[in-house]
């Protein structure tokens, strides 16, 4: 078998070499094949990892989404009647307030009167 490989580095080289310069020869083929797979081997590691990239990305922006549906319906379902509770108790106090405020204003309104007609209170003079 190694007669047959020198024969076949003879023919291939062209010109016939010692045995040294064959193995010489043989080796760096061997080199440059391994080269060669180690190249590839770069590029397909580098083409794994960007496929690999993409689908994580491609799962994060789905769950980004199933997120958004959620928080939509969780809004719809839940936040609604919240909402109006809130409302309704805010019109409820605001009813309060005003009713309150139309039972002291006759009072507010004479007690700035009855100010406006004391010429003490108009024209304090401090001596």
């Amino acid at each position: 078998m190694i007669t047959d490989q020198t024969t076949a580095t003879v023919q291939n080289s062209g010109t016939s070499t010692s045995p040294f310069s064959q193995i010489q020869e043989l080796e760096q083929r061997e080199n440059d094949r391994a080269e060669k797979e180690i190249s590839a081997m770069a590029k397909e590691k580098e083409e794994i990892q960007k496929s690999s990239l993409k689908k994580e990305e491609q799962a994060t922006e789905d769950m980004k989404g199933e997120a958004k549906k959620e928080l939509k319906k969780h809004s719809e379902t839940e936040l609604s009647p919240i909402l109006m509770a809130a409302k309704k108790e805010s019109e409820t106090q605001c009813q309060q307030l005003e009713s309150i405020s139309k039972g002291q204003s006759p009072k507010a309104i004479n007690s700035i009167v009855a100010q406006a007609k004391d010429p003490e209170f108009l024209f304090a003079t401090k001596a």
